[in-house]
């Protein structure tokens, strides 16, 4: 139901990103992007959440209904294409320079984007369970408790 407001809203994230980074680093011409993500922080990441947020358009929430309740969405026309906001993140890429980015297509946006909240394979999953089982079986012969100090 939700997938094309998720995707709408990642674009606007990544772009949202990369123009940061780009005018951080025309402001500071020392400043590589190496640098502007070691500043970037949580504080940044929520206001560029809501910037992307925001640019989501009422029609693309609407829209997001149509499969449950079609009576209620006005004039549905599918979800809006995310192939301006895709050039739009790839010219930026591209401006920012660098490994990575000078050579980052359509298709690689197109992945990244895909590939946040992407659900595990079975064989991540059997991993995932192996490692954890290993980390219990080390933490048996660690017979101390920890607990967290507390200010008084």
């Amino acid at each position: 139901m939700d997938m094309g407001v998720i995707k709408t809203f990642k674009c606007n994230y990544q772009r949202a990103v990369y123009r940061e980074a780009l005018k951080r680093m025309e402001d500071d011409s020392t400043m590589t992007l190496m640098d502007f993500w070691k500043q970037y922080n949580i504080r940044h990441a929520l206001l560029t959440i809501k910037q992307a947020w925001d640019e989501v358009k009422p029609s693309t929430l609407n829209a997001c209904w149509y499969s449950l309740w079609p009576e209620c969405v006005n004039d549905f026309n599918g979800f809006p294409a995310v192939t301006q906001q895709m050039k739009d993140i790839v010219d930026l890429a591209h401006t920012v320079g660098g490994e990575g980015f000078s050579d980052m297509t359509e298709e690689d946006v197109a992945e990244l984007i895909d590939s946040h909240g992407a659900e595990p394979s079975v064989e991540e999953i059997i991993q995932m369970n192996e490692d954890d089982q290993a980390g219990d079986d080390a933490d048996e012969d660690d017979d101390t408790e920890t607990r967290p100090v507390l200010p008084s």
